[in-house]
């Protein structure tokens, strides 16, 4: 089926691909601004500092897509739909009820309970949520090979929980970002690339990745016990 094909491998042309990141960066611009006049309501603290931070990361990324992107072919559909659920995860989880109930579930869950958050219901719709994204995924990849193997998706859990691991995602939950997730997937996914490469074995590529999570989780319990 040519329309399956397209969702891995079709490009969206130059001048819409330009309209999609520039009202991207004002959507960011939107938000922010609208978190600020929220502090300033219940006069909450602002810190200007991780604003401009935050803020020139972002004109800095803005930048970078506007000249990979809208030079080169347009924006690939599989990174447009990385962008949009990305985008709408980062706004559940800092933004939303539903996000502050998940980081206090995942701190701590007894505690959460007594709070009046519903523990079974959260939990479901953080499985189903998960659930849903990676038969997503394995469409997409099918897509992208125009084809489907059970094998596909074989050790995509460890890149996975490598990923966000690198991301400062912690085992023992309550902390982890969406932002710090991506680019735990952009180390993974240049360090994947290097060691194809390199032509290093895949059993040794395996080995490597699991020391990389034994590193991230010792720093994880060390910084706990520091604090």
């Amino acid at each position: 089926n040519s329309t399956f094909s397209k969702i891995g491998g079709e490009f969206i042309a130059i001048i819409p691909s330009a309209i999609i990141i520039l009202c991207g960066f004002l959507l960011y611009l939107f938000i922010t601004i609208t978190e600020i006049q929220s502090k300033k309501k219940y006069k909450i603290e602002i810190n200007y500092y991780n604003i401009t931070g935050n803020l020139i990361i972002t004109l800095t990324i803005t930048s970078l897509c506007f000249f990979i992107f809208a030079g080169y072919r347009g924006i690939p559909v599989p990174v447009l739909i990385f962008f949009i659920i990305a985008a709408a995860g980062t706004f559940i989880l800092s933004s939303t009820k539903f996000g502050r109930r998940i980081y206090a579930m995942g701190g701590n869950s007894e505690a959460a309970r007594l709070s009046g958050i519903n523990i079974f219901r959260t939990t479901l719709f953080v499985y189903v949520t998960s659930s849903v994204l990676s038969a997503f995924s394995g469409i997409i990849l099918a897509s992208r090979m125009i084809g489907a193997s059970p094998n596909l998706g074989d050790m995509f859990e460890l890149d996975a929980i490598s990923a966000v691991v690198i991301g400062g995602t912690s085992f023992t939950g309550g902390v982890g970002t969406i932002t710090g997730s991506i680019i735990g997937a952009l180390i993974i996914g240049v360090l994947n690339n290097g060691m194809s490469i390199l032509e290093i074995n895949t059993f040794y590529q395996i080995v490597i990745k699991g020391f990389i999570i034994t590193i991230a989780v010792w720093f994880d319990v060390y910084n706990k016990r520091k604090r």
